[in-house]
Formats: structure tokens, sequence, C-alpha cells
């Protein structure tokens, strides 16, 4: 049975909107991507679109929250079209230039795997959360957040919205009064990153570490982040392990800077453990899907 309603002489199918929504932004218009060929904006929107909102396991087979996981095919499905009775379909080079480009304006990491390729949304948290549409200045953005109008309706955005809201209404405080304990998580972390930091550079400025604190509490209970992870792409992302752990050293020079490129030096670091003969974080693929598929 199919619901629906009118809204302003129109019948909307109520079952669409039980599919959910994601975000996407108006400097789109202004971007690189718009002024492309427009099967790029077509595949980039796609993908955000399909990238799992939360880690989820599918026959075995486990992708985190801002993944993919599909083959050229189903991509080359998305952007063929009909021209009168001939219908117009790409080749595997086209989307394989077309991923390489997303890849290099570094909107997306790619992944070999048997029977297809991971595909990871950089910064997806950051873009997916509709609070960092409502300030540009994110301290107010946060006070802005907790004294929201109750009778307001909150948006279905891939629950993001809802999510942040409960966490606020837990809080009932005001964002700029907390004061992070010494024994603190938030603040052991934060520490943590200053004290490799200044280990090369004893000038380093002294920051405000409560501050320092408040982007590490907004990685655990806002982006989701674990803890043990934090810790370990701090101890990367600081250290001499690797060329690209050395090209950090200079730039993650706060806990604000760790938080936006987390994504980022989270595929470097495991990318980086694979090569070393650690195991990687991708890990959903067994032996039966390997003769099955994934899908």
């Amino acid at each position: 049975m199919v619901h629906s309603q009118k809204e302003k002489g129109y019948t909307v199918d109520i079952k669409n909107l039980s599919n959910g929504a994601f975000v996407l932004s108006r400097s789109i218009f202004e971007s690189d991507l718009w002024f492309k060929p427009p099967e790029y904006l077509k595949i980039w929107v796609y993908l955000i679109g399909k990238a799992n909102h939360k880690g989820r396991k599918y026959r075995g087979y486990y992708c985190e929250r801002g993944q993919y996981f599909c083959d050229y095919n189903e991509l080359m499905d998305q952007i063929r079209y009909k021209i009168g009775y001939r219908r117009k379909r790409y080749n595997e080079n086209f989307m394989k230039h077309l991923m390489k480009f997303l890849r290099d304006t570094q909107r997306i990491t790619t992944t070999k795997k048997p029977r297809g390729i991971l595909i990871t949304i950089l910064n997806y948290n950051t873009y997916q959360r509709i609070s960092n549409y409502e300030r540009t200045n994110e301290e107010t953005n946060e006070k802005f957040s907790t004294d929201l109008d109750v009778n307001q309706k909150p948006l279905s955005i891939n629950k993001n919205y809802q999510e942040l809201k409960n966490y606020k209404n837990s809080r009932k405080r005001n964002i700029s009064s907390k004061v992070f304990a010494d024994d603190s998580v938030e603040l052991r972390l934060s520490e943590l990153l200053l004290s490799l930091i200044v280990e090369r550079n004893s000038n380093y400025k002294q920051p405000d570490i409560q501050k320092w604190a408040l982007h590490i509490e907004r990685m655990i209970h806002l982006d989701n982040r674990n803890i043990d992870e934090i810790e370990a792409v701090i101890r990367w992302c600081q250290s001499s392990k690797s060329s690209k752990s050395i090209f950090w050293n200079s730039n993650i020079l706060s806990t604000k800077k760790l938080r936006e490129k987390f994504d980022q030096l989270k595929i470097q670091m495991e990318e980086n453990n694979a090569k070393q003969g650690g195991s990687s974080k991708f890990n959903g693929l067994n032996e039966k899907d390997y003769h099955d598929g994934a899908f």
C-alpha cells in the first residue's frame, strides 16, 4: 500500500521519504566538478548518496561509514542514457579516468578488492553533518545547536541531525564553559598530540589545551571515533615511519586539524601498516565471498 499526501497541489509519496536523505553543499556550484562533463557530477552524487551512513556487514562484507563497495559496471550503468532508440553507454576506460579525477582532487580514495573496488568518501563526516552548515564558525555553531527552538522539527538527513540534537540535549550545557578533568581521555589525547609536537619543536607555542580537548570530545561523541583509533592516528601522523607520516608532522598541529583530516590520516595509516605487514581495517571478505561475489 502506497501512502501519499498533498503538498501545495502535488502528491508526495511517503515511501520516498523513508529512504532517507544526504547533504549536498551549495558550494558545488562553484567547484571544478560543476564545470566538468555532467557524468562526473552524476557519479559524485551517486557515490555520496550510496555511501554507508554507518558501518554495516553484508554477506560477510563490511564497509565503514562513508564507504561504498561496487564495480565499474555498476558505475557505468549510472551514466548511460538513451538517444532516441539508441542507448549511450561509456566504457571502462572512461570510468577509470573519471575516478582518477575524483582521487586527484582528494574527494575519494579507492582500494582494489576481489569482485570490485572499495570507495571511501574523504571528509564524509564533515560534509554530512548538517550542523556544520548552520554557522561558519564552529564554536558559534555548537552553542547555536544547543539553543534550538524546541518546536522546530528536526530534519531527517541520514539521521545525523537527530543524533546531534540528542547529544546536545543530553549535555544541557554551554560548550564554552566546559572544563575537562586532568584524567579525562579528551585531555590525555590532547596532551599526547602536544607532547609529540613539542618533541620536534621545543619552541611550539603553548595552546589552550581545554579547547584542544573540546575537539577530541567532538571526535568521540559527534564523529563516533574510537578512542584507541584516535590515539593510533595521533602517534602515526607525528612519527617518522613513512614519507606520508612525515608529511603530516608539520600539518597536524592542533586537534582541530586532526579532526578535519582524520579520514585521510586513518586511510593512509592503514595503507602504511598493510605495506609493512600489519593488519588492514578492511577485512570483511571471506573465502566464500571470493567464489560467490560480495553482492
